[in-house]
């Protein structure tokens, strides 16, 4: 799931305008959303 954030999305969203910060924002959601979300499937 990480590899198709860094292989389609961002360069996706370079192209379309976005700031470096936004995208950086972005991703670094995503992926603490991801972490929480296994941490969960893992506890329960």
């Amino acid at each position: 799931m990480i590899w198709m954030i860094f292989a389609g999305l961002i360069p996706d969203a370079f192209e379309g305008g976005a700031s470096r910060a936004a995208i950086g924002t972005a991703v670094t959601l995503a992926f603490a959303a991801l972490l929480a979300f296994q941490q969960f499937v893992l506890v329960f």
